[in-house]
């Protein structure tokens, strides 16, 4: 019945068809009243680059639903009610039928925040919690007292946390292990610095925006996301300047000490680093000579005028390639003698008629690490004329020259991909499947799987060599030996190893997450180069049992493997796994932290 279901759907049109599906707790019992949700947005990662599209819809007594959703989109989806939730499923699109099923580990959590009470504000203070999904999405926590309240959500094995004034601006952040159920969480004391910013010649500047770094967190637990490129960072509005270039920054102090980064920012002028980094302060990136005597001194931030950068991402004949919103995921810099310090930091600005303008440009020495935008209407249309379809997104990996007005990376090379079909284990197409590939230099790409098991990769931008894909049921590699061909791709099932986690006293421990976090083959004829050492794209987190028990997924040859938990393990973090004699493993785990 099913089956022929999943055969209907396919069948609507194309735009906005039905989808249905059910919802069970982890026992296997169908939830009523759950709230099941999609979301799609036009960049996964960002919350500012154009209108999400987000669909509700409630289960019936039955634990079923039904919902329309843009087959052309592709969503995270989850399901929640008053005490528990399903895990995030990823690439979901319109006409498929999905299934979700409860996590074991989802479970509200109390949070506690001592010393937020001494924040100016704190009676208007909101908390809000990252999902997990691919699709950045936050939760809202509910106010009791002193204290807050998250409702279930999908199990992550570290999960953020924002603090919000009224105006929305994030003023903290932080994070817990997932399973927690009641969380105490120090916030520290404000500190205050005056700033001062004039241009080059000395006059002052209104409307600069001074943000500040918070931290960078983990906001995907994606299969399909390689380690490095799971993470978001906040850098919120710490203050504007007023009609004398003047301004106060409150920030608190972090473990003590008084480090503080800002960005300048003013359309017309290059934005500008400043701050104090391990005591120590630095202006425009670069430590400065003489110190201070006193940090706290005011900050004096000169801003040098510059053009605004245009990338023009349209073909000598105008045709626009791209549309919506550049995504930019970059690296700034701070310099010192002994080195010097790095982190993240996100630009989002829109693309109109083909071109993207940046009005204040990045500090010298930005280095792009992942751009993502949308394929024009035109060009995708394009694209499903002379291959039957195409995907709606363009990413790429520290392409060179972006920064400097140049696209760096082509994406009319998605005109000549290289085509991937995956099918199941039992031989179906595989929807949803996360596929791994070397790009240019070396570095890690995913894509999905569409609803027939089709997937696409920048062929020039390709590495050839390994290609792997894997699912929750099992992985499969293959190489790119002619690029203009179809990679076809089975399923080859995962084994399972048992693990069982135990305190120091070897008492089992229960709700503690599981994961392969390295992987190297031992077994020369099942070489299979970077796809599992790396990747590790099968390496979703295991929670153990009340019996301290954990299923983990493992490959079908003989591997060494380094595993990580949710808690700090004392002893067995490594796994000599072979399938012709499986055996039991014990991981000993410190105590909560």
């Amino acid at each position: 019945m099913l089956a022929t279901l999943s055969v209907l759907i396919a069948l609507l049109p194309q735009g906005d068809v039905r989808s249905a599906g059910r919802v069970v707790d982890a026992h296997g019992q169908p939830v009523a009243s759950a709230k099941v949700l999609f979301l799609a947005r036009p960049i996964a990662r960002s919350l500012e680059a154009g209108p999400e599209d987000r669909r509700v819809v409630t289960t019936d007594e039955r634990g079923r639903y039904r919902i329309d959703l843009d087959r052309e989109r592709r969503y995270t989806a989850w399901a929640s009610w008053p005490d528990g939730a399903t895990d995030c499923v990823e690439g979901v699109s319109g006409g498929e039928f999905l299934d979700l099923r409860g996590h074991p580990n989802a479970r509200a959590t109390e949070l506690r925040l001592p010393g937020l009470e001494a924040w100016p504000g704190f009676e208007t203070f909101t908390v809000r919690a990252v999902v997990g999904g691919e699709n950045l999405d936050y939760v809202s926590a509910v106010r009791d007292g002193d204290s807050w309240r998250l409702p279930p959500m999908p199990f992550i094995g570290v999960r953020a946390f924002e603090v919000l004034d009224a105006a929305g601006e994030v003023r903290w952040c932080s994070s817990f292990s997932g399973n927690r159920v009641v969380v105490e969480s120090a916030v520290p004391e404000l500190a205050q610095w005056q700033v001062e910013v004039v241009d080059a010649q000395g006059a002052p500047l209104a409307g600069v925006t001074l943000r500040w770094h918070i931290r960078n967190y983990w906001y995907s637990a994606s299969e399909c996301l390689p380690y490095g490129q799971r993470f978001s960072a906040l850098w919120p509005v710490a203050c504007v300047t007023d009609a004398a270039g003047k301004g106060s920054v409150h920030v608190p102090f972090v473990n003590g000490q008084r480090d503080l980064w800002m960005m300048a920012v003013k359309d017309g002028y290059t934005m500008s680093q400043e701050g104090i980094k391990d005591g120590k302060r630095f202006s425009n990136g670069v430590q400065v000579p003489v110190q201070p005597e006193d940090t706290h001194e005011p900050f004096r931030i000169v801003l040098q005028k510059s053009d605004p950068v245009t990338i023009d991402f349209r073909e000598p004949s105008g045709r626009c390639s791209v549309a919506g919103w550049l995504a930019c995921s970059m690296r700034v810099n701070i310099k010192h003698k002994g080195g010097g310090y790095a982190t993240i930091m996100q630009l989002v600005v829109p693309i109109e008629h083909g071109k993207a303008v940046l009005h204040s440009p990045v500090p010298p020495g930005t280095e792009v690490e992942i751009v993502e935008t949308r394929l024009s209407d035109q060009l995708h249309a394009e694209l499903v004329k002379a291959h039957g379809s195409a995907p709606w997104q363009w990413r790429s990996l520290g392409p060179g020259g972006l920064l400097d007005g140049k696209p760096g990376v082509d994406p009319f090379a998605l005109l000549n991909p290289v085509r991937v079909q995956v099918t199941s284990v039992d031989g179906r197409p595989a929807s949803r499947v996360a596929v791994m590939f070397e790009g240019r230099g070396g570095s890690i790409q995913g894509v999905r799987t569409d609803r027939v098991g089709k997937a696409w990769l920048p062929g020039p931008g390709l590495r050839v060599g390994s290609i792997v894909a894997a699912d929750e049921q099992g992985f499969a590699f293959a190489s790119v030996t002619d690029p203009t061909a179809v990679v076809k791709m089975q399923l080859l099932p995962f084994q399972h190893a048992k693990i069982r986690v135990v305190d120091t006293d070897g008492k089992a421990v229960a709700g503690v997450g599981v994961r392969a976090s390295n992987c190297q083959v031992v077994d020369a004829s099942k070489a299979v180069g970077w796809g599992f050492g790396v990747v590790m794209p099968f390496r979703r987190m295991a929670v153990s049992d009340e019996a301290g028990w954990a299923t983990l997924a493992v490959p079908p040859f003989v591997c060494d493997m380094r595993l990580s938990c949710s808690r700090q393990v004392q002893d067995g973090d490594s796994l000599s796994w072979n399938p012709s004699s499986p055996a039991d493993h014990s991981i000993v785990v410190g105590p909560r932290r």
